[in-house]
């Protein structure tokens, strides 16, 4: 069943920016996302089909529709591949943990405006400064960039397993670092108890030492020769 033209939609607007839009009755602006939920402009389904067929929004994921009904809007406006639009989390998974199969449907796209996102999204994320984000990844993004620009569709970008290498973050940089001066704290502590101990037990040697030294003067006082009385004859006595 057709939808009927007067009835509403409301189309979302997940981006950090306002998205100006333009249908057969009046223009729109699309007012940016609170960082957690889009914002929210009602269209008559005759608006939405008239700014479908005059601009790309819808098909390259820069507008969608709420999920209870989008289904039905994307049929009713011919958009078959749907399910394939990127959305902005899913760029970001691509992003954050890029793979060959994410990074190669980077490379596929083939519109600047849609382009445009992904530059946008990687630059939010990394002027955040919580992510390092590695720098092949950012010369996969602005090399596929310039071949839009300069109208190359098909891009000459070839991909590998190196490309999908993260750095690590800072976060997990700065645990890393709390580890290994655990580690080390730990390490010292032990070298002064092993320091005390060979102490101790160089000290307990030198005492049981001392005993036997003194043990063997009193044996060797014990056992001494008594003095030999001179010879001759004793003395007379008166």
């Amino acid at each position: 069943m057709a939808i009927i033209k007067s009835r509403i939609i409301n189309v979302l607007n997940y981006n950090e920016n306002p998205v100006c839009i333009k249908t057969h009755s009046k223009e729109y602006m699309c007012e940016k996302s609170d960082g957690v939920s889009p914002s929210i402009t009602p269209l008559e389904f005759s608006e939405v089909q008239s700014l479908n067929s005059n601009s790309p929004v819808f098909k390259i994921g820069i507008l969608f529709f709420s999920e209870d009904e989008q289904e039905e809007i994307y049929e009713e406006l011919r958009i078959l591949d749907w399910k394939n639009i990127l959305n902005n989390d899913d760029i970001k998974k691509i992003l954050l943990h890029p793979t060959l199969e994410g990074l190669t449907k980077i490379v596929e796209i083939k519109s600047v405006m849609q382009f445009e996102r992904i530059r946008g999204i990687y630059y939010s994320l990394k002027n955040t400064n919580e992510y390092d984000l590695s720098v092949r990844l950012e010369k996969v993004i602005n090399t596929r960039y310039k071949e839009l620009c300069n109208r190359k569709i098909n891009s000459k970008i070839q991909l590998s397993k190196k490309d999908t290498i993260t750095s690590v973050s800072t976060d997990e940089v700065d645990s890393l670092k709390k580890q290994n001066e655990l580690l080390q704290e730990q390490m010292s502590n032990m070298q002064k108890m092993m320091e005390k101990m060979m102490d101790m037990q160089t000290g307990n040697s030198q005492t049981e030492e001392s005993i036997k030294n003194e043990n063997a003067n009193n044996e060797e006082a014990d056992t001494e020769i008594p003095a030999k009385k001179k010879p001759g004859r004793p003395k007379k006595t008166q």
